[in-house]
């Protein structure tokens, strides 16, 4: 999927796609229960916030705004997945979480995780190198499985997770060959603090959510109390014979996840931003969310236990 690093909730918000997505049935109320309603971010927070920042950067704002600008389109790596989950990021603590827990040197960059906290589990150290291409034999064919376009620090942040999940190669090279199966809500759960309690997944198989209509209803409830400083919202679209398909005149991949960066009430519709041309969104309707996709994620940044 692509996130647009761009600071604006504009059609260039967002990021990336997400390929095999877990056949799950919808679930029952329990761990994946949505929290209730709560306000947008608080003054307590955006303090907590900016105080940690001023007292923990470990980037320039300089060199962040150098390494997160441009679009950013994922090439032919299959971790979907690993984009999706890091253009859902809410825009409001991106800066921060980012800046706090980024750090350039001369080989590279160290990035530990989850971001935004004094005392992370993981450090990962991106060399210079590991933002190219890995060079694979897939079947005796040489083949170069391509870093996402874009800025260096996207390419840095996909490369950190795939070290820290799959690791390298025999070569010593980032192993993103592997990067092929996977979900974001766990990329989340590694990369920033959430919130067990408010992760919801709405799911029906191979179906799409439309044929339950218990999952309609879970659907319609998470987009309807979507709030962008608090959620990440991704969608993985349905498994179909053919590489693309067309619901109410648009064309959607199959086994793609779209980012949800804004939804309208209102209008009962939502924006989806495409990892393949992040710079043009799609504005879609509930009633094609639930028709075109088998699966929503959405999963609660928590604040409370991040810039302590």
């Amino acid at each position: 999927m692509t996130v647009s690093p761009s600071h604006s909730r504009s059609g260039s918000l967002a990021f990336l796609v997400f390929c095999a997505f877990c056949a799950v049935r919808c679930p029952a109320a329990g761990p994946d229960r949505d929290s209730a309603p709560s306000p947008k971010l608080s003054a307590s927070v955006e303090s907590r916030r900016d105080r940690y920042l001023s007292e923990h950067a470990t980037l320039s704002k300089r060199d962040y705004d150098q390494l997160f600008s441009g679009a950013c389109d994922q090439r032919n790596t299959q971790d979907c997945f690993v984009l999706a989950a890091l253009g859902s990021i809410p825009i409001s603590h991106r800066e921060a979480l980012f800046r706090t827990s980024i750090t350039r040197d001369s080989d590279g960059y160290v990035i530990r995780f989850p971001m935004g906290v004094a005392e992370p589990r993981d450090k990962v150290h991106v060399y210079n190198h590991d933002l190219g291409a890995q060079i694979a034999y897939v079947n005796g064919k040489r083949t170069k499985f391509q870093p996402v376009k874009t800025t260096a620090g996207w390419k840095a942040l996909e490369a950190a997770y795939i070290l820290l999940a799959f690791g390298r190669d025999a070569r010593r090279q980032v192993n993103r060959e592997a990067a092929t199966n996977g979900d974001p809500v766990k990329v989340l759960e590694r990369i920033v603090n959430t919130i067990p309690a408010a992760r919801i997944v709405v799911s029906a198989g191979k179906n799409p959510l439309a044929s339950n209509p218990q999952c309609v209803a879970r659907a319609t409830d998470a987009l309807n109390s979507f709030d962008p400083e608090r959620h990440m919202l991704i969608l993985g679209s349905l498994d179909v014979p053919s590489k693309d398909f067309v619901m109410d005149g648009i064309k959607f991949t199959k086994l793609h996840a779209y980012v949800v960066p804004v939804v309208n009430r209102e209008k009962q519709q939502v924006m989806l931003i495409n990892p393949h041309d992040s710079t043009k969104p799609l504005t879609i309707s509930y009633s094609t969310v639930v028709r075109a996709f088998r699966i929503l994620r959405r999963v609660e940044f928590d604040a409370a236990s991040t810039y302590e």
